[in-house]
């Protein structure tokens, strides 16, 4: 879809949002930094599950002109990680999305599960 319809990131908030939508979509990547967050169990303790995550920041990156550099926390399955993001903001192939996992922060955490029904993901009861 991006070699047909170039997309265009220019701003850092552009990039987050398309960052956001990007690891969502491919699944099972989502950018967490909110306590918030509606996938979390019932019995998560929020509060405590919170201090583990670090805000999104997006930059342009000076040593890849045309590319963003996102750090920020992600969850996949039930573990949270802090991770790096190149992004293509424009350029030969502007969206491409490029991950470096930093750390493990935090495994086992009660979040809901979800499963696939044809393009919509669903929470698992």
């Amino acid at each position: 879809m991006n070699v047909a319809a170039p997309i265009r990131l220019s701003t850092a908030k552009d990039a987050a949002d398309y960052l956001r939508f990007f690891c969502s979509s491919i699944g099972p990547f989502y950018i967490v930094d909110d306590p918030s967050y509606p996938r979390w169990e019932a019995s998560a303790q929020k509060r405590k599950i919170s201090e583990l995550f670090k805000p999104l920041v997006v930059s342009a990156d000076d040593a890849k002109p045309g590319y963003w550099k996102a750090t920020g926390t992600v969850l996949s399955g039930s573990s949270l990680f802090t991770a790096d993001f190149w992004i293509n903001g424009s350029g030969a192939s502007p969206g491409t999305v490029d991950l470096s996992i930093d750390r493990v922060i935090g495994t086992d955490l009660p979040v809901k599960k979800s499963k696939w029904i044809g393009i919509v993901r669903q929470t698992i009861q």
